[in-house]
């Protein structure tokens, strides 16, 4: 599987790699930091708490989506095709870091894009536990969106996003036809 954890300043690129007079030295790289770190900035009383978490990212195979979950801007897109062929091993980290994301309790509000073309059973089934753990959040009073963004000429694609918004009670889920 191609997922891997990535962090701001791993992704940064810094062209100087020598000490020159006059210029502030070259930064180190970061340290490393166990998958599903949460840091909290200003959590003592009067401030806003900010989670600092490593986006989880999933480059898209043949069968699997394109996943992109980032901590930093509250915004969760997951777009492709989705039959892995152990669907547990595929959305398992997915659910921890989503657990660990929710469990910071996050200040603004939080939007998940779902554009699934296809998808199997056994991912139906693993899709219905991402939505009753954005259901348990969102009951407890995260602000959670979740946009099922479909193919306007799919109508199978529309009566399951249907399906999933007739089960979400406490999140705000929107039916997008493209």
């Amino acid at each position: 599987m191609s997922c891997r954890w990535l962090s701001a300043k791993c992704r940064m690129l810094f062209l100087r790699t020598r000490h020159e007079p006059g210029r502030p030295p070259p930064l180190q790289p970061p340290r490393k930091v166990r998958p599903g770190s949460v840091f909290r900035a200003g959590t003592g009383a009067g401030h806003r708490r900010e989670v600092f978490m490593q986006p989880f990212v999933c480059a898209p195979t043949r069968s699997t989506p394109e996943v992109h979950f980032d901590a930093a801007s509250h915004r969760h897109r997951m777009k492709g095709e989705c039959y892995p062929e152990n669907a547990a091993a595929f959305f398992g980290p997915l659910f921890t870091w989503v657990k660990a994301y929710l469990a910071a309790k996050p200040a603004g509000p939080v939007v998940f894009d779902l554009e699934l073309v296809y998808f199997n059973s056994s991912s139906s089934k693993a899709l219905l536990d991402l939505f009753e753990i954005l259901e348990r959040a969102a009951a407890s009073g995260t602000n959670i969106t979740v946009n099922w963004r479909y193919d306007k000429d799919n109508d199978i694609a529309c009566e399951c996003g249907e399906e999933f918004a007739e089960d979400a009670k406490a999140l705000i889920f929107t039916l997008l036809a493209l």
